[in-house]
């Protein structure tokens, strides 16, 4: 999940701009020729029963989109759905405000879905890595991340303030290895916990290896042992 987090900030970053719908336009330049029964335009207006707008159907907008666009009675935009003129589709919905809150897009096969809270908080869905990941960003920073491996493998993690992963899930395959990681300020790992093989097993670090190992084996035995700077086992109890 990781090496998506740069691909799903770029997106992210677009949708605190707006994205590329922020500056809609209602021109049009296409035409078609008309056939019986169909009615050809590259524009059309709606309007309610006061003549006011309220959606703009443009074959070729000012970006050029393909683009519906609905407004509310106050004249301000409140949903957008749109095809670039490669095709890729994007929908975005906006508060009274007109604060974009929903963005959703299909980036190649990669689909994104972005939810603006308050104050730049985002939840962002997406498969830019070809696996389902939902990530939470504080602005500009990343603090929660869950989703899949490249191999399927499910993951829980939470970021510091400078990027690092404090605190970290996983669960392999089989279920033979379930880890809950604890790491410091600096990303080192000082503390894990976990079943591996079917024994329970801590670790306990200092910031350069692992200090204390306290474990159950399969069979009840339980054991503490206590390590050197060195990583050699000087007292092992019982």
């Amino acid at each position: 999940m990781i090496k998506q987090e740069r691909a799903i900030w770029i997106v992210a970053t677009a949708v605190a701009g707006g994205g590329g719908l922020a500056s809609l336009a209602l021109s049009a330049h296409a035409a078609a020729q008309a056939a019986p029964g169909v009615v050809t335009a590259t524009q059309i207006n709606l309007v309610d029963r006061s003549g006011r707008l309220r959606g703009v159907l443009s074959a070729d907008d000012e970006a050029g989109m393909a683009s519906l666009a609905l407004f509310g009675p106050d004249g301000e935009r409140r949903a957008v759905l749109a095809a670039a003129p490669d095709g890729a589709p994007t929908f975005e919905l906006y508060d009274r405000a007109r604060t974009l809150r929903v963005h959703a897009a299909v980036q190649g096969s990669a689909p994104v879905v972005a939810i603006t809270a308050d104050a730049g908080r985002r939840a962002i869905l997406s498969g830019l890595s070809g696996d389902p990941a939902l990530t939470f960003t504080d602005g500009a920073q990343t603090r929660a991340e869950v989703g899949l491996t490249a191999g399927g493998l499910p993951g829980l993690h939470l970021i510091g303030p400078a990027g690092q992963r404090q605190l970290s899930m996983t669960v392999d395959r089989d279920g033979q290895q379930a880890l809950v990681t604890v790491r410091d300020a600096g990303g080192r790992s000082r503390a894990s916990v976990g079943v591996v093989q079917g024994a329970t097993v801590i670790n306990l670090s200092d910031e350069a290896r692992t200090r204390v190992v306290m474990g159950v084996a399969p069979d009840g035995r339980a054991s503490l042992s206590f390590l050197d700077e060195a990583g050699q086992v000087v007292r092992t109890l019982p």
